[in-house]
């Protein structure tokens, strides 16, 4: 990875020096440097809402069958809980497509308060998913955070799953966004935000919170450096934004890790393999 965080250092020193009527842009007024990221398959291995299979065998369980099988939520209780859910999504992702699919996931717990989901998500991330980070994405994670670039993440998870990666790899939870419900006094519920975390709605989740930075922050000079997805279908829209970007200096870099874009595509992003993972100890494991 060490080409991404090159290119990006290059595009950032590039716009930090760049001249604008004899004055360094960023030497004279408020500069914000970000990226943005999926999470499933991109940070994580496998998905922390689905869980990650391999031939044939569970490597870990998904978040939302342990929610469920722990009885949090109150549309799906008592016995065959999970495969009755599991029944009506695939039902609904068939009928509907993924994005009304994932729409779901989230809306199954309305009723319940959020504070429990939030718990449960933390106690699983610590004792089993973290184990399943890329090495060489949490690398980049935390030399991006130590070179003061922005990481966000806009994941297709319910938020209240993916947040709790937010101690475990460095990330502000603020910073993490995903399929998000209302919540009334502390209850979710079952009326979901938009935009959707899904195909062009992750481009629509970038650019609100670009105008929410740029408004908070009160500068106009925040510049996008990258993005990285795995899957063509889901992140491809994002990344082609991200890539487009027009900077004072160099060009912003659109990675697809493990991805799987279609022939004539490659070209659009930087394709990155990944293997090896980050245990929780911190050490490194095939």
């Amino acid at each position: 990875m060490k080409i991404v965080l090159d290119r990006i250092a290059e595009t950032r020193q590039g716009i930090e020096h760049f001249a604008r009527q004899g004055r360094h842009t960023c030497a004279e007024e408020k500069c914000i440097f970000v990226t943005f990221w999926d999470f499933d398959g991109t940070i994580l291995h496998g998905d922390c809402t689905d869980g990650l299979r391999e031939n044939g065998q569970v490597v870990y369980p998904g978040l939302q069958q342990l929610a469920i099988e722990a009885g949090l939520s109150p549309r799906y209780s008592g016995s065959n809980a999970f495969a009755r859910y599991q029944a009506d999504y695939d039902a609904l992702e068939e009928r509907e497509g993924y994005g009304p699919a994932f729409a779901y996931i989230p809306t199954i717990y309305a009723g319940t308060p959020r504070r429990l989901l939030d718990e449960r998500a933390r106690e699983v991330f610590e004792s089993s998913i973290r184990n399943y980070y890329f090495a060489s994405s949490v690398d980049i994670l935390r030399n991006l955070h130590d070179d003061g670039v922005r990481t966000y993440i806009i994941s297709a998870s319910p938020t209240f799953f993916v947040r709790a990666a937010a101690e475990s790899i460095g990330v502000p939870r603020e910073w993490i966004s995903g399929y998000s419900v209302e919540v009334d006094n502390g209850l979710l519920t079952d009326r979901v935000i938009e935009p959707l975390n899904y195909a062009e709605g992750k481009t629509e989740r970038i650019q609100l919170i670009l105008d929410e930075i740029r408004a908070t922050e009160q500068t106009e000079n925040v510049y996008v450096l990258g993005g990285f997805g795995n899957s063509y279908h889901t992140d491809s829209h994002f990344l082609k934004w991200v890539a487009s970007q027009q900077l004072p200096s160099g060009a912003p870099v659109a990675v697809l890790i493990n991805g799987d874009a279609p022939a004539g595509e490659e070209s659009h992003f930087l394709n990155v393999s990944q293997t090896e993972l980050v245990s929780q100890d911190g050490r490194q494991t095939n």
